[in-house]
């Protein structure tokens, strides 16, 4: 069989093979417990970071409805593990979305990939903390071993002049498996999971909000701004309503004004015509008066 050509192709890869280990290496055992996160390390929200999860999420809730994606589940902070051995081997995505069967109440505490229907999510957000070198560094090891199909790192503190720090940076799973850094940016990318744009908003602090483009004038708003357009909107349909009503009043009056006219005109014409007749009924008579006062 001839080989096929692919044009601006590239080899296959794996998503494990980081560098070459000597067989002495190979042989010791994993030592897990760098990557354990307890209740107590796993460390409160900033208020910056606290604003921008919840409009995030908030967001993303207004899509999946407007995609009508009935098995996706948006949650937040919440622990996902993957090693059964080492249970706190985990890591707590800020933002995350499930697809496939929702997850019916009771939710578990945590989730724990070896048990029935708990799986990774499709695409987390990890909003910048404090500790933003975890982030950097540490947490998308964790993710790639997760199984996300998608990693969006958003640093709301990086500033334009940084050489270490940048507003976005999106990790992906790719055909054969790898987890690779497929963009970093100060405005936006696109998502691959979500079909739509991860844009950097300053407005006047930093959000990173989802756009229908790039440019960022198509926002998904948060519920809260769907319900202030949705009563913008029915404000303007009432004004709009109220204007037509005005206009047909003002129409009916004008309307009733020329047919009031008309009738004037038309009782003025009648009036005139009901004298002329008196007048040259007079003018008959007189007529025949002086007719027979010349005959007399």
């Amino acid at each position: 069989m001839p080989a096929i050509k692919i044009l601006d192709s590239r080899p296959p890869g794996s998503p494990c093979v980081i560098r070459e280990l000597g067989a002495q290496e190979w042989s010791r055992a994993v030592d897990w417990s760098a990557w354990y996160l307890t209740d107590e390390e796993d460390m409160g929200q900033s208020l910056t970071q606290g604003e921008v999860i919840l409009r995030l999420k908030s967001s993303a809730d207004v899509l999946v409805k407007q995609r009508g994606w009935t098995d996706a589940f948006v949650g937040i902070d919440n622990f996902f593990a993957w090693v059964q051995d080492h249970p706190l081997v985990r890591v707590s995505p800020d933002i995350y979305l499930l697809r496939g069967e929702v997850p019916k109440p009771p939710l578990p505490d945590s989730w724990q990939l070896w048990k029935p229907g708990h799986r990774a999510p499709e695409i987390a957000f990890e909003i910048v903390s404090r500790n933003w070198k975890k982030d950097y560094e540490e947490n998308p090891k964790k993710y790639a071993q997760l199984g996300v199909k998608e990693l969006v790192v958003f640093d709301p503190k990086a500033r334009p002049r940084s050489k270490q720090r940048l507003p976005l940076q999106l990790f992906r799973r790719t055909e054969d498996g790898a987890f690779v850094s497929v963009g970093r940016s100060k405005d936006s990318l696109w998502s691959e999971v979500l079909q739509i744009w991860l844009v950097v908003k300053n407005t006047p602090s930093s959000h990173l909000r989802l756009s229908l483009d790039a440019a960022g004038k198509c926002i998904i708003p948060t519920e809260s701004e769907a319900c202030e357009q949705a009563e913008q909107q029915r404000k303007a349909a009432v004004q709009k309503c109220e204007a037509a009503e005005q206009q047909r009043e003002a129409a009916e009056q004008q309307r009733e004004a020329v047919e009031q006219q008309r009738a004037q005109e038309q009782q003025a014409k009648l009036e005139a015509q009901a004298l002329l007749q008196a007048s040259q009924a007079e003018l008959a008579r007189l007529r025949q008066e002086l007719n027979r006062l010349r005959d007399g």
